[in-house]
């Protein structure tokens, strides 16, 4: 009788996937046109001729943040190696200096494009999975923003893809144990170390935080990683042990090999980490 009840309810559940299909057609990440399911080999997610634009990460990685690297035999990017990192690891899946993934980053983010979360949750897990789910963290941890922006825009992009991501992997998301409690200014023309100044005091860990062990902080965007960095410092405050990077994009200024490495489809569910070098844009937000 359960397995009817379940095979019953996978039968509505695809009939209602169909209606909204065709009320709400699904958009390309790229190109943002309907994508057409004929032939397609990305789900249904992807035009076939759109998703080789996307640079996905490859090649040899920063074994600290995940930029690519412009040496092989390299282990660490000049950033990692010249200046602490609070987290253990990090990963992404995007280079941001890509037109068409910082394109992909800023529909999601300031034009409600949180339809593109499936694509972006799909690929993530496809060529990081297995490293994710070997990091055996208790919870996926969303960067959070303020609550005026998020007042604004209506959701928090970082929020979207930990729920999609959390509940592809199983991983328990926790929206509230890392807060904002200070308006910023925006990061993109500023410097490390005024990165750094701007972000003292933005962010704590409430006592949510204080239950978790290992933790991964997820974003969309990596540039110097001051974010990631001051985050880190406030759920280790808390008592966290050990905190794990995921972002969807990096762009960075040194060390790396952006337009170098283009992931398309022959990378799909190869476990490797990030890179990119800082886009400057109208994409470029910095993190």
């Amino acid at each position: 009788m359960k397995d009817t009840n379940n095979g019953k309810k996978a039968v509505w559940k695809r009939i209602g996937e169909t209606i909204a299909e065709w009320i709400w057609p699904r958009r390309c990440p790229v190109c943002f046109d309907i994508v057409s399911k004929s032939g397609n080999l990305h789900n249904g997610l992807c035009c076939n001729n759109c998703y080789p634009k996307i640079r996905f990460v490859g090649g040899a990685t920063c074994l600290k943040c995940g930029a690519m690297l412009i040496r092989e035999e390299d282990e660490y990017c000049p950033e990692c190696r010249a200046k602490e990192r609070n987290f253990v690891q990090g990963i992404a899946l995007m280079d941001y200096t890509c037109e068409a993934a910082a394109h992909l980053l800023w529909k999601l983010k300031y034009e409600n494009g949180r339809e593109f979360a499936d694509f972006l949750t799909e690929e993530m897990v496809s060529r990081y999975g297995g490293r994710i789910r070997n990091w055996q963290a208790e919870v996926i941890l969303p960067v959070p923003i303020h609550k005026s922006k998020k007042r604004e825009r209506g959701y928090n992009q970082a929020e979207v893809l930990a729920k999609k991501l959390g509940m592809s992997l199983e991983i328990p998301v926790d929206p509230k144990a890392l807060t904002r409690v200070k308006k910023t200014v925006a990061q993109k023309k500023l410097n490390l170390q005024e990165r750094l100044d701007n972000l003292q005091g933005a962010f704590a860990a409430t006592d949510r935080a204080a239950g978790y062990r290992r933790v991964i902080l997820l974003d969309d965007i990596f540039t110097t990683g001051s974010t990631a960095h001051v985050c880190a410092a406030q759920l280790i405050k808390a008592g966290v042990q050990e905190v794990y990077l995921v972002n969807y994009s990096i762009g960075r200024s040194v060390g790396s090999r952006a337009g170098l490495g283009a992931g398309g489809e022959n990378d799909r569910g190869k476990d490797n980490p990030e890179g990119g070098r800082r886009l400057k844009g109208k994409w470029d937000r910095g993190r």
